[in-house]
């Protein structure tokens, strides 16, 4: 949401060795995309996230942002994150399920851009 504005602190940072004491670059997908919506949904309790977000839409674009922004911090699939990225665990809610369950029914077999996206979401975690 914007609350937090530098790693200093975030205790968990520092138990994971982040050191730098450095202002948190916020990153995230657009207004209106699913994965933005079920996180603020899931994390934020519904709460707006920040507007001073840098947006990003593919994981090429969050590659470069993240290489542009070492002390970012954003929220992605697991398939799109960079090797060269740190994951932070999340702390504090114990009860509640992050997974989202898609059901695709075709009357054909899925072909070109369907059938792309149905097996990326086959191998999302």
């Amino acid at each position: 949401t914007g609350d937090v504005t530098n790693w200093r602190n975030i205790p968990e940072a520092s138990e994971m060795g982040l050191t730098d004491i450095a202002p948190i670059t916020l990153l995230s997908y657009p207004q209106g995309n699913d994965l933005r919506s079920h996180f603020a949904e899931i994390y934020l309790k519904s709460a707006q996230l920040s507007d001073v977000a840098r947006v990003f839409s593919t994981s090429d674009t969050l590659t470069a942002l993240l290489e542009e922004n070492p002390a970012a911090i954003t929220y992605a699939l697991a398939s799109q994150v960079p090797p060269t990225a740190r994951i932070l665990p999340t702390s504090g809610e114990e009860n509640f399920s992050t997974d989202i369950y898609v059901i695709a029914i075709t009357p054909n077999e899925p072909l070109g851009p369907i059938r792309s996206l149905l097996l990326c979401l086959q191998d999302a975690p």
